[in-house]
């Protein structure tokens, strides 16, 4: 379930679609675009269900998602353009995908990296669905960037070792789930 910015419900999303819809543009990210497993791929983190999709495709296709902030409400376009072009550059990102509406008024540099609009994910041909990529431990989950509120914002590359010891953790320690607890999420 999404709900909008007046908490009003906009769209749902469920496992099934989800599962459907990732796998298949996972097949078209990697067989179209010809995008090779371990290449990092900037996400704008609008949310919705495009960057679910986009950021569970990646996971599938062995691709690294690099969730990318939205425009700040006191930033201008050219602090939160400069701010996205050394994130692009720090994270050595080939793809950025977003929004059309938000990518078509950003201006990057020519070839820094491609944009893929989240509306070109319609990609509904489940004949071309890909196989789940099952990573190793070390390899990288995802890159997350620090606020950038005291400084320039710092990636870190989350391995799956790491992001499944945190959500041990979490369940454990934070939420002390024990072995008879069942949850839903």
């Amino acid at each position: 379930q999404f709900f909008d910015g007046l908490a009003k419900h906009s769209v749902q999303l469920g496992y099934r679609e989800l599962l459907e819809r990732s796998r298949t543009l996972a097949a078209h990210l990697t067989r179209h675009l010809g995008l090779r497993k371990g290449a990092h791929i900037g996400l704008l983190a609008e949310t919705g269900p495009d960057f679910i999709v986009h950021f569970c495709a990646c996971q599938m296709a062995g691709l690294v998602p690099c969730p990318l902030p939205l425009p700040g409400t006191l930033q201008g376009r050219e602090r939160y353009e400069q701010t996205l072009k050394a994130m692009i550059d720090a994270a050595g990102i080939r793809l950025l995908a977003g929004p059309q509406k938000l990518l078509s008024q950003l201006q990057l540099q020519d070839g820094q990296a491609e944009q893929w609009f989240y509306e070109n994910a319609s990609v509904d041909d489940p004949e071309d669905a890909t196989e789940w990529h099952m990573p190793e431990p070390e390899e990288i989950a995802y890159v997350q960037f620090s606020s950038g509120s005291t400084a320039d914002p710092k990636g870190m590359a989350i391995s799956h070792r790491a992001l499944m010891a945190n959500v041990d953790d979490i369940l454990r320690h934070g939420m002390r789930l024990e072995e008879s607890d069942r949850a839903l999420s």
